[in-house]
Formats: structure tokens, sequence, C-alpha cells
């Protein structure tokens, strides 16, 4: 059962990109549809979601809306890290389909046309996609 007294770990962090801060009381297990909507309403009208608009503002968004939020280093890189692996994982390491980011993002699931990168992610890619969206 959810606690708005537990804290974040690692991998459950303030600014997600489609789930509600821990501040708000809301299970984090819950996908926050405002959040989804806006990460898929980036989608040029190829339906590609860029690096640019997936680094964009939800960081932003926790700084202001949440007097908690907790976007320390450790958040940052977690934040960061979660758009790399979409972006790498499910997208062609520029961009993201929309399709690709809802099937992951929302419902949680591997896109059933995904196919598998010809090489395998490692630690400095991810490193270097995380530092490439920071910048």
């Amino acid at each position: 059962m959810y606690s708005v007294h537990c804290r974040h770990d690692f991998i459950a962090h303030d600014a997600s990109m489609v789930h509600t801060d821990a501040y708000f009381g809301v299970d984090p297990m819950t996908v926050n549809m405002t959040l989804a909507d806006d990460v898929l309403a980036r989608a040029d009208l190829t339906g590609k979601i860029n690096t640019t608009a997936i680094a964009q503002d939800r960081a932003l968004l926790c700084e202001t809306s949440n007097p908690e939020c907790n976007f320390n280093d450790q958040a940052k890189l977690a934040a960061f890290s979660e758009a790399a692996l979409l972006l790498l994982g499910f997208g062609q390491g520029d961009f993201v389909s929309a399709d690709h980011a809802w099937s992951f993002l929302v419902e949680e699931q591997i896109p059933n046309d995904y196919v598998k990168a010809a090489e395998p992610l490692t630690s400095a890619i991810i490193g270097a996609k995380v530092a490439e969206l920071q910048s």
C-alpha cells in the first residue's frame, strides 16, 4: 500500500516524465496522464519526439510547483537516465516515436514492433546521452 510518508528511491524520483512527485500524495505507480500527454504532445508532424523535446522542463515544473522538490544530483541522474533510455532503448537515439513512448511510459509494455538495437547500450552510451540532455 502506498504511503505519502515513504521516501523515493533511486528509481522513483521527483521530476519523472509521467509520474507525479511524491509531495502531491499520489501513488507513484499511477501514470499522470497530464504529464504523459505533455511528453507525447512534443512529437513533431512525423510522430517523433526528439532529444530537445524530451529534455524540456519537467525539472522546472517540479521546482516551481512542488515546494519539496528533490532535484539533487541523484534525482537529475535518474530523471535524465529515464529520458536517455527512452531515446536509446526504444527510439533511434535522437528520437523516439510517440507510439513507442506511449507503449513504454503509459502502458509500461515493450512496443509490439520493438527491434533490439544492433549494439548493446552501455553505461558510457547512456551517460553521453544524459550529458547531451542536460546541456
